[in-house]
């Protein structure tokens, strides 16, 4: 409650990456993580082949990317990644793919269990590795940038959750 928002935000600079450079640059990424199954889900999910995969121009639903997932007849999840043209295509990428990588693993099944509330943890956690990974490779001002985003987006996410938790509570009352 004691939090003021005094940061001054920039504009992250345009980069002029195909959507297959954007590609190779977040399978470097999952090269340079320890747990190496991760590469090998994100190489079957942006094969262009299985066409799992999808770049658009503009937001979807006020989002940056969206994972659709399908669990009948079988596990299948779907990517879109909207393009701003940034570095935050990278991170999207990134934390779109992790939410395939996590359902696949079986961490949660809306479905079968109740974890609808933990869906954006994993995304969040690769946020933060996706900044880990370009610290040297990009200037510290877009890190210091891309991590006050991410921030921001917990914040309101925590805020969201606890509001509708609440308005949950008190309907059932």
């Amino acid at each position: 409650r004691n939090f003021e928002d005094c940061y001054e935000n920039i504009e992250l600079p345009k980069i002029n990456l195909t959507d297959q450079e954007l590609v190779d640059m977040s399978y470097d990424f999952y090269c340079w993580l320890p747990k190496k199954s991760y590469q090998k889900y994100f190489c079957t999910f942006t094969n262009p082949r299985n066409h799992l995969l999808r770049f658009v121009s503009g937001s979807i639903h006020d989002s940056y990317g969206l994972t659709q997932v399908f669990y009948y007849p079988s596990y299948q999840p779907y990517f879109s990644v909207c393009r701003e043209n940034t570095i935050a295509d990278f991170t999207t990428l990134n934390h779109e793919i992790a939410h395939g990588i996590f359902c696949k693993h079986g961490t949660y099944n809306l479905l079968n269990n109740q974890h609808y509330y933990l869906m954006e943890l994993e995304g969040s956690f690769f946020d933060f590795l996706s900044g880990m990974y370009l610290k040297g490779k990009v200037d510290d001002s877009i890190i210091k940038e891309i991590d006050y985003y991410r921030f921001i987006t917990e914040y309101n996410d925590i805020c969201e959750f606890y509001l509708i938790d609440y308005a949950v509570y008190l309907t059932l009352r």
